[in-house]
């Protein structure tokens, strides 16, 4: 059985961590080695360098930036970097631990011409250490105390006195040691490329964490659950840093991995993925109990959120609209000519009590009758004296006696039966089916043609 370090503490609201573990660890990013995917001048043409570009090496990331005084960089094939003029600089990443000193060395056959340029470590524009003149030598950078936190971004800047062709900066290798007072390694919990939502297919979620790219992290591994409970080792792991979603669920991902002689584990990171079915729901022209889109203005009403429901965007087209069911509502009747209003989690709409306006969630259904008629293509969603409308991307309730001509009123859009087979009439007397008219109006006998609802069906009376 592995000994887990297990000191952590939260630092932020996305779940990154922190462990105490005795590290040792120093980042050296050496350009002796021709690894870097910078290119080599060719011809003297130094226009393409001319520019702020990312450079990498293996799991190593720096950003050269030389257009503070339309400076430009190469990179020698001798083994080293060049980066000419003032305010040019190199920036590094970031680092999981506390930093004491940067040493950087310069080119040893690089010759007079890279001698004499000043230069120094920042953290934005605030010099964090004392200016060294470059040589052919190594020179270091200590820290000042109040700029050690891990975290910080450190470029390394070139002085006022780097203006000449004569004068650039030189160099074969960086390194970033730890601050000796603070070994503490920074585990940051693992990362989804899918922000959790509602998704109409499979998605393949792809997990990873800086953590693992530190040198001298192994074993690594990414244990999960899709039940909502917290991953252990005696969970599955994700293959290949992927995995694939197909139902829906609560994927809770933890990172563990061996640093040095100890191991360690992150916080879980936790994301709701709902994969829904597309379905395609027609503009309503009455009302009876099934699903239902709520749609105004081109948005589709979002399950229940505090005292609104919130929308999204969808799509209109020849009065129907596909969508995922999980934004379907289900309409219930009460029996009495009045609706239930329910979402996917299985929250029944309401109104605040009182007199403040609004739209609340119950489990239950107390206080969550609701009157609904079709007019126009609209719906009239009405209880009590309040209604709903479409106000600032989100339908909400208002007091009807504030209603202006202006309002946006929802419409809802459901799957029907085809009509019926049409008759000469219906007789009301023998039938036990409650009889709707088209506005949602519940009657008790059917005296002229139309369409009506009898049974929970369409039918066309002659």
């Amino acid at each position: 059985m592995k000994k887990f370090t297990s000191l952590f503490t939260l630092i932020c609201a996305m779940f990154i961590t922190t462990a105490t573990a005795q590290v040792n660890q120093t980042i050296v990013f050496d350009f002796s080695n021709g690894l870097w995917n910078i290119n080599t001048m060719e011809n003297n043409n130094y226009s393409s360098y001319k520019k702020v570009a990312e450079h990498t090496n293996g799991t190593l990331t720096i950003k050269i930036d030389p257009t503070a005084s339309n400076g430009s960089y190469i990179y020698d094939a001798r083994g080293f970097v060049q980066l000419s003029k003032p305010g040019s600089k190199i920036i590094l990443p970031t680092f999981g631990f506390a930093v004491e000193k940067i040493e950087v060395v310069g080119h040893t056959e690089g010759g007079a011409s890279y001698k004499n340029v000043d230069m120094n470590i920042y953290v934005g524009n605030t010099a964090v250490s004392t200016a060294c003149t470059g040589t052919t030598e190594t020179y270091t950078y200590e820290i000042a105390a109040d700029n050690q936190a891990s975290g910080n971004v450190y470029e390394l800047v070139i002085g006022s006195n780097g203006g000449n062709s004569s004068s650039v900066m030189c160099i074969s290798c960086i390194k970033v040691y730890p601050a000796a007072s603070d070994d503490a390694l920074t585990i940051i919990a693992p990362v989804f490329d899918h922000t959790p939502g509602v998704y109409t297919s499979p998605i393949t979620v792809k997990v990873s964490s800086p953590t693992a790219e530190i040198k001298g992290v192994e074993e690594v591994a990414y244990y999960y659950t899709t039940g909502g409970y917290e991953p252990d080792e005696e969970c599955d792991t994700i293959k290949n840093g992927e995995i694939t979603i197909s139902e829906t669920c609560t994927l809770k991902v933890i990172l563990e991995f061996k640093y040095g002689e100890n191991y360690y584990t992150s916080e879980s990171t936790a994301a709701e993925y709902i994969i829904s079915e597309e379905v395609t729901y027609e503009k309503a022209t009455t009302v009876k109990a099934g699903k239902y889109f709520i749609v105004a203005n081109g948005n589709i009403a979002l399950p229940f959120e505090n005292s609104a429901l919130p929308t999204k965007e969808t799509t209109v087209e020849d009065d129907k609209v596909s969508d995922a069911e999980y934004y379907a509502y289900t309409i219930e009747e009460d029996g009495n000519g009045k609706f239930y209003i329910k979402d996917a989690n299985g929250l029944y709409l309401s109104t605040f009590m009182g007199d403040k306006v609004g739209i609340n969630s119950f489990a239950a259904k107390d206080y969550a009758e609701w009157n609904i008629a079709i007019e126009n293509g609209v719906a009239k969603i009405i209880k009590d004296e309040y209604i709903l409308v479409y106000r600032d991307n989100k339908i909400t309730a208002i007091k009807e006696a504030n209603v202006t001509t202006t309002e946006i009123y929802p419409s809802l859009y459901g799957i029907f039966d085809e009509v019926e087979a049409s008759i000469d009439s219906v007789d009301s007397d023998n039938q036990e089916a409650i009889i709707y008219d088209l506005t949602g109006r519940r009657i008790d006998e059917i005296v002229k043609p139309g369409i009506y609802i009898v049974g929970g069906k369409k039918v066309l009376v002659k």
